[in-house]
């Protein structure tokens, strides 16, 4: 993974609200003007409206305003196709006069379009008829396709729940206005229409449909649940997954049969002998795929425990021994180390303790690396090059990545990785020329770029980790 990646996942709030701060959306949003101002405006100029919903609170509504509506392209777009509003939705002490105009309009709005999911985008007709709802964050490219999908008839989630109970018998009307629906986050309306729309599929296990009901299976007493029982062979046939039934029921099936079980801190557990007793209570399920996935929720749940254990505490390495030879005996025959050293790795990363982060990531490569797959390696060792600093740990790192390269020889992030370990490790000439490797197997234009300033600062001398990775 490129450095400008790892670390975009780690300060992009901070880089962002640095690089933007002050920049004013190039979407032209309207202000001083009231709700029926707005669709006077839109019908006057034969435009449809775009409402963006939001609340103060909410980051994913703060990525649009700093990644999306500064953007030229989607002032563009928006600007020229609609009349667009935000509305704020919950209420502050800071809050504005024009804000506080639109509290009562705020108010119907969230309660004729339930809007309670932020942000949450709304589309109307130039004489303001509902058309369709979106809900979650997106990208610039996918919100310009959603916003010109929202202008044809057969996406707009309100013009088809409207009117799908007169055409139960349509399969393609039906089939759209589930996956309005789910777009929508409607999924109490987008599920009772997806059981309507399976009655009339010759073959309902395809792809696509079996992805939708995962979304609508949560508990034992949901239909989906017994629909994965009874066809879970098939169902791992058609995704080409051979635990997808199992890998789906799983957590269902931890939650009411197991779940309850940790809840008794006192009492020593015997999770092998457990799964095993719950997996023979689902024979249609594969017995070895099912007590896999058990065993791994059964490692989220005491997962869930180490944090609480750690939870505002200093955490020394003795301290995690002491930890370990407690959790071995309330669950004992049950292999701990992966979780426990996920975990310490986790705790010594977040406290910025590099040189316990560097060890503990290096012994999970070493016991565990059959386990993990090659871009979570590849994460790993990021965190380790940009971190530690240790020869010791940095030999070892550029052992585990080596065997990625070897089995992935053209894959650019996984080549750039093993570059900057080699590089970190005063292997310089050895670091270019694999720098020079994933040049040449870069597709993306902005990657390109980066990965010509890294092999730049190799070919200088200068450092390419800590604080000369941000923002390059």
């Amino acid at each position: 993974m490129h450095l400008i990646k790892f670390y975009f996942l780690f300060f992009s709030c901070f880089v962002l609200s640095t690089l933007l701060k002050g920049q004013e959306a190039v979407v032209k949003f309207e202000s001083g003007l009231s709700w029926s101002e707005i669709k006077a405006k839109a019908k006057k100029e034969n435009k449809p409206i775009f409402m963006d919903c939001y609340a103060t609170w909410c980051q994913p509504c703060k990525f649009m305003d700093l990644n999306v509506y500064n953007r030229l392209d989607v002032g563009d777009y928006f600007n020229s196709h609609f009349i667009n509003i935000k509305i704020q939705m919950d209420r502050t002490l800071k809050d504005s006069q024009a804000i506080r105009n639109w509290y009562g309009n705020a108010d119907s709005i969230s309660k004729n379009y339930l809007v309670d999911v932020y942000p949450t985008f709304l589309f109307f007709s130039k004489d303001g008829q509902p058309l369709n709802k979106l809900v979650g964050e997106f990208t610039a490219t996918d919100l310009i396709t959603y916003a010109d999908n929202s202008m044809k008839v057969e996406n707009q989630y309100f013009v088809l729940i409207a009117g799908w109970e007169k055409r139960r018998e349509d399969s393609a009307y039906l089939r759209n206005t589930v996956t309005a629906s789910m777009r929508a986050g409607d999924g109490t309306k987008g599920e009772l229409v997806f059981y309507q729309y399976l009655q009339f599929l010759r073959d309902p296990i395809a792809t696509e449909n079996i992805g939708i009901m995962r979304q609508f299976t949560r508990t034992e007493s949901d239909r989906g649940f017994r629909w994965f029982l009874n066809n879970a062979r098939k169902i791992n046939q058609v995704t080409g997954r051979k635990d997808f039934a199992e890998a789906t029921l799983s957590p269902i099936i931890f939650k009411e049969e197991i779940l309850s079980f940790f809840i008794r801190q006192d009492t020593v557990l015997d999770l092998l002998r457990i799964c095993e007793n719950v997996q023979n209570k689902y024979p249609s399920l594969d017995k070895d795929l099912l007590a896999n996935q058990l065993l791994q929720q059964c490692s989220i749940a005491i997962e869930g425990d180490i944090s609480q254990a750690i939870k505002g505490k200093p955490f020394r390495p003795s301290d995690w021994r002491d930890l370990s030879r407690k959790l071995a005996k309330r669950f004992p025959g049950f292999d701990l180390g992966k979780v426990l050293l996920d975990e310490e790795a986790r705790y010594y990363f977040f406290n910025a303790s590099w040189d316990e982060f560097g060890k503990v990531a290096i012994e999970m490569l070493d016991r565990y690396e059959n386990q993990m797959d090659p871009k979570s390696i590849n994460n790993a060792l990021m965190r380790v090059f940009s971190h530690s600093e240790d020869r010791t740990v940095l030999k070892k790192a550029i052992g585990h990545m080596k065997k990625v390269i070897s089995n992935y020889p053209n894959d650019t992030d996984y080549l750039d990785t093993y570059a900057n370990l080699l590089y970190k490790a005063g292997l310089k000439q050895e670091a270019m020329d694999w720098e020079k490797k994933a040049i040449v197997n870069c597709k993306d234009s902005g990657d390109l770029k980066e990965l010509n300033s890294i092999l730049k600062k190799m070919e200088s001398g200068e450092i390419t980790w800590g604080e000369a990775a941000v923002g390059r």
